[in-house]
């Protein structure tokens, strides 16, 4: 079961690439119907849709105008597959198991979406909330609702405070909007994804803007990630306060 999640994952994976870059660059995500060199405009044909091998077989090209091709696809593709089993392999078939999917499925689409374009799309944010919120109600956590109100709420009102404070924007509106789905998951504890989030955006913030002051990383991918260990760690803030 563990290599029919990962072929799955690479098929969703190529998939978020679709949707991740159409939704970014404001495209329809059903015209056209198959993927398109984003040079060229050529529609992919079969062999040049297949996940990961394609990109090895065309030696990252593409096969009529010869421009590269990202490494964000086939690492997307790769990331989601090895995500996919993993999540089998950590929660077998259950509830967790379709938050675990959710999860690293909207963790894939961020990668590519907010490191190309700086931009968490709204459609997808707000499809993986309303999943959550079944599966959360479902499992009967209903707090865990509340809180991911008061989650979006708060982050709200601190980054306002912090952007009037350093007379620019400390957070995007994605970045706002994903702290609902991260209440939502890990409840009180997203206040540590947020701390666990910002440590490891650090160094990256930092190299950045010693480069060039006027330059931005993207959030959502390392509060994802903070969210993602916390969770499958099952890390918590007051056991970690405890021990300080």
């Amino acid at each position: 079961m563990v290599i029919i999640f990962f072929v799955m994952g690479l098929i969703f994976g190529s998939f978020y690439n679709v949707v991740a870059y159409r939704l970014s660059n404001n495209m329809s995500l059903v015209k056209p119907k198959r993927s398109i060199c984003p040079k060229c405009k050529k529609e992919l044909g079969i062999l040049e849709l297949i996940p990961i091998f394609s990109y090895i077989f065309l030696k990252g090209k593409c096969k009529k105008c010869h421009e590269k091709i990202s490494l964000f696809y086939p690492f997307i593709e790769f990331l989601t597959a090895f995500t996919f089993a993993l999540s089998y392999h950590l929660c077998g078939f259950s509830l967790d198991l379709l938050i675990m999917l959710i999860m690293f499925s909207y963790f894939s689409i961020v990668i590519y979406s907010d490191f190309k374009y700086m931009i968490i799309p709204d459609e997808v944010t707000f499809i993986v909330i309303i999943l959550t919120v079944i599966l959360i109600l479902i499992k009967a956590l209903y707090w865990n609702v509340i809180v991911a109100f008061i989650t979006i709420i708060s982050t709200y009102v601190f980054a306002k405070i912090i952007s009037i404070i350093l007379k620019k924007d400390a957070m995007g509106g994605g970045d706002i909007k994903l702290m609902f789905f991260v209440g939502l998951l890990l409840n009180y504890n997203a206040i540590l994804a947020f701390f666990i989030s910002s440590f490891l955006a650090f160094p990256a913030a930092f190299y950045v803007t010693v480069k060039n002051k006027n330059s931005k990383i993207p959030f959502g991918p390392f509060l994802l990630l903070a969210t993602i260990l916390i969770y499958i760690f099952k890390l918590d803030l007051i056991t970690i306060l405890s021990w300080l």
